[in-house]
């Protein structure tokens, strides 16, 4: 069994934390020159509680604590790690955990003797370092009671949970009454005194993990009323960010219950320069876009608190042209995109729409993929070119080795598809040319090769009679 100092210090002063309310007449008194520390309080225990090295022999009653296996442990720590001498008595009985030698080692006995009445109980320790003094005069500090000084205002007390404003230049998390954890980005308190049965093994009392801190903090969210929760929110919000803070775990909680709209968490109107980060891989370009367009982006926990997703934003810029405001170059010429597409990208090609997009040329979404209407309206290269780039797409994000294999092998097939794209690019030029009636005529065939095949004879016939 090892213990440091603080854990040493916060289980002997829970002895006497359990007994009384509040520390209702627990004395502290600390003598530095001579290295020692008396601990008094008005409940006594009694000696059979601690006499049997061990075994758990705790009863039901007014015992200070009972004073049972954590005494014990306690004074193993003291006398084994610190080389501190312990002494503790309550009513005529006084008692001192010491060695003993054995035939293998050693093992802790008490050496016990009598004693005028007490009412209470004491303990007493000797040899103290000054950092152990230190730790003991803020002892206090590592539990929930009302005099604690690391609690301000307290914004909501109900039940088994408390939040108090920090005094500190960092927050607390307080489980089952005691101190168990810093909360480095929340100025704030935060106290469950009940226990979970989702935290298990925690007989030590010792800092919580990681995974049991988010626990805690969920489970203290769900409690929470929604305006405290926002207040906490709120007033952090330079931690929107941080997806692994004990903030977004707290959130994570809140949400749950009240599963709130956007007018209910912000009544006096969302924050307007943020939005929630998109989580789906298909839709982080969507984070992209926001930050691109001055929007800060927030952990995806935020989004339960009805924050705007990247994603919405995204989908406002984007004003889709519906096929019948296209003119008959831009619809010529979309034929001939997909009819070279489909020669070198062997990938699906899912339907082709075409939007005014505020600061992207194109995108691939799962079900289509929509390119910048000025493309249709400048040269064949840079409209092909993101065509391509976007039907990659479907095998990943930039970056991602799949799809640089995939644009890798359509690069290497535009090249070998020379002959091909200089006639489709002059095909492509050609068509602004035509007549619109004559467009429109090639475009109401069936097939689409047959399509293609007439205007580029259209083409072909109007070259011929410019060169006359």
């Amino acid at each position: 069994m090892r213990w440091d100092a603080q854990t040493f210090v916060r289980d002997l002063l829970q002895n006497f934390f359990d007994a009384s309310h509040d520390f209702e007449g627990v004395n502290i008194d600390i003598h530095r020159s001579r290295g020692a520390v008396r601990i008094e309080g008005p409940v006594p225990f009694a000696l059979d509680y601690v006499k049997y090295i061990g075994g758990t022999t705790k009863a039901k009653g007014g015992f200070a604590g009972q004073f049972g296996e954590g005494f014990k442990i306690c004074s193993l720590v003291a006398l084994r790690d610190f080389g501190v001498r312990i002494l503790a008595g309550a009513g005529q009985w006084r008692i001192e955990p010491a060695f003993r030698k054995v035939r293998v080692g050693e093992e802790l006995v008490y050496r016990h003797t009598r004693g005028p009445e007490l009412p209470g109980s004491f303990v007493e320790l000797q040899n103290c370092s000054p950092e152990l003094m230190d730790l003991i005069a803020e002892g206090r500090r590592f539990f929930r009671w009302s005099g604690n000084p690391s609690f301000g205002e307290r914004l909501f007390s109900e039940g088994a949970v408390h939040v108090y404003r920090s005094t500190r230049r960092h927050g607390e998390l307080y489980y089952g009454k005691q101190l168990r954890a810093e909360l480095w980005d929340l100025p704030f308190a935060l106290c469950l005194d009940s226990t979970l049965k989702r935290i298990r093994a925690d007989r030590d009392r010792r800092e919580l993990a990681t995974n049991q801190v988010r626990i805690v903090m969920a489970d203290i969210g769900t409690h929470l009323p929604l305006a405290i929760g926002m207040t906490i929110v709120n007033e952090l919000e330079a931690h929107w960010r941080n997806g692994r803070s004990p903030l977004m775990w707290l959130i994570g909680g809140l949400a749950e219950r009240h599963q709130p709209s956007r007018a209910e968490a912000w009544p006096a109107g969302a924050p307007e320069a943020w939005v929630a980060e998109e989580y789906a891989p298909r839709l982080q370009r969507a984070n992209e876009f926001a930050r691109r367009v001055g929007y800060q982006v927030a952990d995806r926990t935020l989004a339960g608190l009805g924050m705007r997703r990247a994603g919405e934003v995204w989908e406002q810029s984007i004003q889709l042209v519906p096929d019948s405001d296209l003119t008959s170059v831009e619809r010529a010429r979309r034929l001939l995109l997909a009819m070279a597409a489909e020669s070198i990208h062997r990938g699906t090609h899912p339907p082709l729409r075409f939007a005014r997009m505020q600061t992207t040329e194109g995108l691939h979404r799962k079900d289509e993929v929509i390119l910048e209407r000025a493309l249709l309206q400048g040269e064949l290269g840079p409209a092909l070119t993101t065509y391509l780039h976007e039907l990659c797409h479907e095998h990943g994000r930039d970056g991602d080795a799949r799809f640089s294999d995939a644009l890798t092998e359509v690069l290497q097939r535009t090249v070998e598809s020379h002959a091909l794209i200089e006639r489709l690019t002059e095909f492509w030029s050609g068509v602004a040319r035509l007549e619109p009636e004559d467009i429109e005529e090639a475009l109401e065939i069936e097939d689409r090769y047959e399509q293609l095949v007439a205007i580029s004879e259209l083409v072909s016939m109007n070259r011929r009679m410019l060169a006359r």
